[in-house]
């Protein structure tokens, strides 16, 4: 009896725990488990009951699945995830499919879902979306402490449909109104500059194709006689390490160290080396606080080797390297597993790497003084060619869209952003320029701003004396 009633007190000592707040669900659990490895009689060990209790509870409620791991999850870096089916497939995209969106680029930074890229020719751009703008809410939604996928899915959608967001620039908060659109995910473009002998080559992302668009620029641009190449890798957030490493091969003399691949165990690590398999192309490289990950590979590969400067603000600062697993449910998981280190040995995660030369930009009003009147006389439609067609082209070029030719004549790709304005602003996307659209185009080009591209200003002027 009289150990029937220590036990007893003991049990009432002990479950008399003094919380310094309401207990939550978790601290009471860990109590119960606590409690019971130290008392029960036969022994058993915390991770046992906890792989009792995961197992009693995915056994009764299946659904808990998904919270649970995501859970887990939590308790890793920023750059991993457990992935649902679908939002898995939405990563494992390849960048070449048609994708329905608003065409920009997200990254989560300081918990807070941030635009990194507005492409070319897309809805974003069109309604003046601009890298750097943190987005607060999708659709009356908060996001802020989102993880980046829930972000993704909540602005992807059926082209055609509207998604609202509200972000922040700069302290202001603004909102926009977005009609979703199929989207161009090609991810380099290029041309050849002025002067000696010169190209320009930006990289959106490395994606699975980014090599092969990047291969086709290259011996295009060499075909004309360039042998030095401005390669622009701002904004670009990184994608598939192998690209990257192909790419500075391109750079790089051959035999130098590329990158270092640095896994758990030192039997995995791997060194890539430039292989001197392509004719060497002299090079100064564009990078800001939005270059991450492959694109630092790139640019510290090079700068590293002393191949050529680097031009811009600090790279962002992404060193660690992330590899996918396929669960048997087709859900996925998405998980640190190393890291990269630079030529030097050094690695860059949270510090980025500095330029050789810190140059700034400069965003202005778009200066439309000079501008030649939109008239709005006419309907303007496909087949006509007017000068009134090269005033509209001059206006949708202020607002972020790109011609091939800024000519007379409303062509294919004419019709195709007049659409694609119309589906961005709200108004009936049949890609007649109607007087509706040209007065909403004006009026959107008022609000418009640009950027004085000073660090452009510098890669040209280093790069024209090269010799």
């Amino acid at each position: 009896m009289k150990k029937l009633i220590s036990l007893l007190l003991c049990f009432i000592i002990f479950s008399g725990t003094v919380y310094g707040a309401e207990p939550t669900a978790s601290d009471i659990f860990d109590e119960t488990l606590d409690f019971t490895e130290q008392y029960y009689h036969f022994g058993i060990t915390k991770e046992q009951l906890m792989e009792s209790a995961i197992n009693y509870l995915l056994e009764n409620n299946p659904e808990m699945l998904e919270v649970l791991s995501k859970g887990a999850y939590e308790a890793l870096d920023e750059n991993s995830y457990y992935l649902t089916k679908e939002e898995y497939e939405e990563r494992l995209e390849d960048v070449t499919m048609e994708i329905s969106g608003i065409g920009a680029s997200l990254q989560v930074l300081n918990g807070k879902a941030t635009i990194t890229e507005v492409l070319r020719n897309s809805p974003a751009i069109l309604v003046g979306l601009k890298a750097g703008d943190i987005i607060l809410n999708v659709n009356g939604v908060p996001v802020s402490g989102f993880p980046l996928e829930d972000v993704v899915s909540l602005i992807r959608g059926p082209k055609g449909t509207t998604v609202n967001l509200q972000i922040e620039r700069n302290g202001k908060i603004m909102d926009f109104k977005i009609v979703r659109a199929i989207v161009n995910l090609e991810t380099v473009t290029y041309k050849k500059l002025e002067k000696n002998n010169s190209g320009y080559i930006k990289i959106d992302s490395f994606s699975a194709n980014t090599y092969k668009e990047f291969y086709t620029a290259m011996l295009r641009l060499s075909a004309v006689g360039v042998d030095k190449i401005i390669l622009d890798l701002r904004n670009n957030t990184g994608g598939y390490l192998i690209s990257a490493v192909n790419i500075a091969n391109f750079f790089v003399p051959e035999g130098k160290p590329l990158v270092t691949e640095d896994l758990p165990g030192e039997e995995n690590d791997h060194t890539y080396y430039a292989s001197g398999d392509f004719e060497r192309f002299k090079v100064v490289v564009l990078a800001n606080g939005f270059s991450a990950s492959a694109s630092e590979v790139v640019t510290g590969a090079i700068k590293k080797n002393n191949a050529g400067p680097v031009v811009g603000t600090t790279t962002f600062g992404k060193g660690t390297m992330q590899s996918t697993h396929t669960l048997p449910n087709g859900d996925g998981l998405w998980l640190t597993m190393g890291q990269y280190n630079l030529p030097d040995g050094s690695n860059i995660h949270d510090v980025g790497i500095t330029p050789d030369y810190l140059v700034e930009n400069i965003e202005v009003p778009v200066d439309l003084t000079e501008f030649p009147e939109i008239t709005k006389e006419k309907v303007l439609k496909i087949g006509d060619k007017t000068e009134q067609v090269k005033v509209i082209k001059q206006y949708l070029e202020a607002l972020g869209f790109q011609f091939r030719e800024n000519d007379e004549l409303y062509d294919d790709e004419m019709f195709e952003a007049v659409k694609l304005f119309q589906n961005a602003t709200g108004l009936y996307p049949y890609g007649v320029c109607d007087i509706t659209t040209q007065s909403k185009i004006l009026e959107m080009a008022q609000q418009a701003t640009k950027i004085i591209d000073k660090q452009m200003e510098k890669a040209t002027e280093l790069i024209y004396e090269m010799r």
